[in-house]
């Protein structure tokens, strides 16, 4: 035993030590488990698509809440700055409109004048349009306007407030004036033909919207206070605000539009 480790410690040494256990490190591939591994991780995280929500058999279900992120609080609260977001965004279902730009339910992507607060309207002249308003449409149950009904005297009302806005100018110059005829009637005089009276004024996304003069304070000076000032017609109650956190809206219980 002895002589034989004598014999292979004085061998050449090329001949025990292979050069190619040296290069097995370096050209050695990673094992397989090592390359499932990412490949595994990545698919735990694919996202999963939510269950369609089931039809019941009496049609959709309501309820539920909406969360809507914003950058930030609007510069002002006053509703009828409608070019300013967020505001816009929250008057478009505290209020409602005479007319709107789309049907219930759409039938198209085109935008077709309908009817919302006014009953029935037509022109008497080339210059006068006599609109009536829905009987029993109210406003808000809260103060201090209390869910008394909406009348033409709010549409007058309004249309004075529009009259005086900049972003307003070019299609309020062409209104003469407003005027309630009887508890749902009112008439629109034109300083012109005008045949854009409907779509420009009253059924464009920046166009009348009805508010109760009362919500604005006796000189107007509730204007930007949102608890105050929003009280509309619309599907939805300007509940609270919080400011530089939220402000919250609720289902309006007496909406007019029965099931919407």
């Amino acid at each position: 035993g002895v002589l034989l480790m004598g014999l292979l410690a004085c061998g050449p040494a090329a001949e025990a030590t292979p050069t190619t256990t040296r290069a097995a490190p370096a050209t050695a591939t990673p094992p397989v488990e090592s390359r499932a591994t990412p490949v595994a991780a990545t698919a735990t995280l694919t996202p999963t698509r939510a269950p369609a929500p089931t039809a019941t058999a009496t049609g959709p279900a309501y309820g539920g809440t909406i969360r809507h992120p914003q950058r930030e609080d609007p510069p002002t609260w006053d509703p009828v700055m409608t070019h300013v977001d967020p505001i816009s965004t929250t008057r478009n279902i505290v209020f409602s409109k005479l007319f709107s730009l789309w049907t219930d339910p759409p039938v198209s992507c085109a935008q077709v004048t309908t009817p919302v607060l006014v009953r029935d309207w037509k022109w008497l002249n080339d210059t006068t349009a006599e609109m009536t308003l829905k009987p029993g449409i109210k406003f808000h149950n809260k103060a201090p306007v209390n869910g008394r009904e909406l009348v033409a005297q709010d549409v007058a009302f309004s249309m004075e407030r529009f009259r005086n806005l900049p972003y307003m100018a070019g299609q309020s110059s062409l209104v003469d004036k407003v005027e309630a005829v009887d508890k749902y009637t009112f008439r629109i005089n034109t300083v012109q033909p005008w045949g854009g009276l409907v779509l420009e004024l009253m059924a464009n996304s920046y166009g009348l919207f009805v508010l109760a003069a009362e919500a604005g304070g006796p000189k107007g000076e509730l204007w930007g206070d949102p608890q105050k000032s929003l009280v509309g017609s619309g599907p939805f109650i300007f509940e609270k605000w919080t400011p530089g956190v939220k402000w919250t809206l609720n289902r309006n219980p007496d909406y007019w539009n029965k099931g919407k």
